[in-house]
C-alpha cells in the first residue's frame, strides 16, 4: 500500500477530484485526515531550510515543503528552467529518436527530420564513383562514411557482352536490379545493389563474358535506408530513341529516395529531369551512363523519372525507389 509523508499531501490540480482519506496511511502508520490535504498553488515550490517539521501542515497560502527521500538533502530554491516537459528536454519521455514523435518545437535527434510529426532520417548520398575503361572486367572503387548503406552500381557496356557475376571486397550479397538491351541491340545497361553493414573503402568487380568491351559505370552509397527491405518493389525500365528518355514510378511509402539510371549511345550531353539532381555521369567511348536522384516526401503519386538529351540516341532507363527506415 502506498505511504505518504506525514501531514504533507498536496492537491494535484485536477479540479473536482476527491480523496478517500480512509484509504491513505502516513509513514508512521496513522490515519491521514481531511485537513492534511491542501489545494494546489501556482508558482514555484519553495524549499525552506530544514523542510517542514514532522506532522506539520502548511497553512493556506503558505509554501508547501517538498520532503526529500531518505538520505537526501533538500536545498532552498525553486524549480529551474528545462525541467521535464519543458521543450526539447522531454526527449527522455520518449520523443526525438527515429520512429518516435517529434519533441516540442518539432525537435529530433541529430541527423533526423521531423516529418508528419514523426522523427525520421532522409536517405542521402554517401560516396560516388564513375570509372570508365576498355577491359574484360568492370572495376569500381568506392569509399563511404556511414554503416548500413545501400550500395548501387550501374554500368553500360556492349550488348555482345554480359556480366558473368558481381563480387566485392569486403564480400557482400549483391542483388540484380535491372538488365536491358537498347540502342538497336548494340548496348546493354545493368544495375546491382547490396547492403554494406560497415563503411570505408570497398572494391567491386563485374567480370565480362566474351572478352573486352568499352564500358562506363557509376556507383554510389545511400545512407539511412531500410536495410531489411530497401526497395519499393521492382525497378521500372524503358527503352527508346527520342530526346526525352523516361519511365513512370509510383512510390508506395513516404520519404523514399527515387533513383533514375540512364544508359545512352552515342554520348550526347544529358540533363537530369525536373526536380532531379545528377549524381554522376561517365562516358566509355561511344556509350554513356548517368544517375540522378529525387527525395520523395510523400507516397501515392506517379513520378516521371526522366532525362533530356541534346541529340537523339538509343537509350535505356531504370527507375528504382529506396525506402527509409
Amino acid at each position: 500500500m502506498p505511504t505518504l509523508v506525514t501531514g504533507a499531501l498536496l492537491g494535484v490540480g485536477l479540479g473536482a477530484c476527491s480523496f478517500d482519506t480512509a484509504a491513505l496511511v502516513s509513514l508512521d502508520g496513522g490515519p491521514v485526515t481531511a485537513d492534511a490535504i491542501v489545494p494546489p498553488r501556482d508558482g514555484p515550490v519553495e524549499l525552506p531550510e530544514g523542510g517542514v517539521p514532522d506532522g506539520a501542515v502548511p497553512p493556506d497560502g503558505a509554501d508547501a515543503a517538498v520532503v526529500p527521500a531518505d538520505g537526501a538533502e533538500a536545498d532552498a530554491g525553486s524549480a529551474e528552467d528545462g525541467a521535464a516537459g519543458d521543450g526539447p528536454a522531454d526527449v527522455a519521455a520518449g520523443c526525438g529518436a527515429a520512429g518516435q514523435s517529434c519533441c516540442a518545437g518539432e525537435v529530433c535527434d541529430a541527423a533526423l527530420t521531423c516529418l508528419g510529426g514523426v522523427c525520421t532520417c532522409a536517405s542521402q548520398l554517401d560516396g560516388v564513383a564513375y570509372p570508365t575503361s576498355h577491359s574484360d572486367s568492370i572495376g569500381v572503387a568506392l569509399t563511404t562514411s556511414n554503416p548500413n548503406d545501400l550500395l548501387y552500381v550501374a554500368a553500360v557496356l556492349g550488348a555482345a557482352q554480359s556480366v558473368r557475376s558481381i563480387s566485392s571486397t569486403p564480400s557482400l550479397t549483391w542483388t540484380p536490379r535491372a538488365a536491358i538491351t537498347f540502342n538497336g541491340g548494340i548496348d546493354r545497361l545493368v544495375a546491382y545493389a547490396a547492403i554494406w553493414p560497415d563503411s570505408g573503402y570497398i572494391s567491386i568487380t563485374l567480370p565480362l563474358d566474351n572478352g573486352a568491351s568499352h564500358w562506363a559505370a557509376v556507383a554510389f552509397g545511400l545512407s539511412c535506408v531500410d536495410v531489411a527491405s530497401p526497395f519499393d518493389g521492382d525497378a521500372q525500365i524503358a527503352t527508346g530513341d527520342t530526346l526525352s528518355p523516361g519511365v513512370s514510378f509510383v512510390p508506395t511509402r513516404d520519404n523514399e529516395f527515387l533513383i533514375g539510371v540512364l544508359g545512352v549511345g552515342p554520348t550526347p550531353p544529358v540533363t537530369p529531369g525536373s526536380g532531379f539532381t545528377l549524381i554522376a555521369s561517365a562516358i566509355g567511348n561511344a556509350r554513356e551512363v548517368a544517375a540522378e536522384y529525387l527525395p520523395m516526401p510523400a507516397a501515392g503519386s506517379a513520378v516521371w523519372v526522366d532525362y533530356s538529351l541534346s541529340l537523339a540516341g538509343g537509350w535505356g532507363i531504370v527507375a528504382d525507389a529506396v525506402r527509409a527506415p
